[in-house]
């Protein structure tokens, strides 16, 4: 193995943590009790990334990683597979609008855009640096306010109901964004500025329906266990 791999790992592991660390306190799963499950998602993450690299897989990367990641959060969290899509998909998209927004604000500002980026340039650090803060910043934020949902079971086998039309639809907008998501890593990579304003605004829109649907999802289970809404 050579020393750029090694780079690689590390950098990437600090990448995929703080996207874990996004994803379980979203979601209020105690850190301390999941250290193993996090560093363990965390490093074959990173194999992943490196391997689909090396074998020319970089232009499908986002929709690939994705679905590993998903396959992953089920595998280790030990959740039901229709929460694991869903915890999985608020994750990487969580992340990915910080990503996204990394790069606006540098093109908007005229920093640089995509295409300038190359290893161990100042771009590259500040994409490094911002792409692992954000999500550890955004974390620390909502522990500090105590924001989190708590409505994803501990339990791989407790039942999801698909004639609810609000899990149907959350499927869709998961396969959607399989797709969507490597169509606006391209779109970036490829520096069509222009269009950078509707990446944003398709990632934002997914977040904020992610977003509704957990808060629904809370309302829902606290009327179950209480009769009452937290709201």
């Amino acid at each position: 193995m050579t020393d750029n791999f090694y780079i690689f790992m590390a950098v990437s592991f600090f990448e995929w943590f703080a996207m874990v660390f996004f994803m379980i306190t979203f979601f209020r799963i105690p850190f301390k009790s999941h250290i193993p499950q996090v560093v363990t998602l965390s490093f074959a993450m990173s194999l992943i990334s490196y391997v689909l690299r090396g074998i020319g897989l970089a232009d499908y990367i986002v929709t690939i990683q994705m679905l590993i990641y998903v396959i992953f959060v089920f595998i280790i969290f030990r959740i039901h597979y229709f929460y694991a899509i869903f915890v999985g998909m608020v994750g990487y998209h969580g992340y990915m609008v910080c990503e996204v927004m990394t790069y606006w604000v540098l093109s908007y500002t005229g920093v640089g855009e995509a295409s300038d980026v190359k290893p161990f340039n100042y771009l590259y650090f500040i994409i490094l640096f911002s792409s692992i803060l954000l999500p550890l910043l955004v974390s620390a934020i909502m522990k500090k306010m105590q924001f989190g949902f708590t409505f994803v079971p501990n339990n791989e086998h407790k039942g999801v109901s698909f004639k609810d039309k609000n899990n149907v639809i959350l499927l869709i907008v998961a396969g959607l964004d399989l797709y969507f998501g490597n169509v606006s890593y391209r779109l970036i990579v490829s520096n069509h500025t222009d269009l950078f304003f509707i990446i944003t605004l398709t990632q934002l829109i997914v977040m904020a329906y992610f977003l509704h649907h957990s808060i629904q999802n809370e309302i829902k289970r606290h009327e179950e266990k209480y009769g009452l809404k937290p709201f």
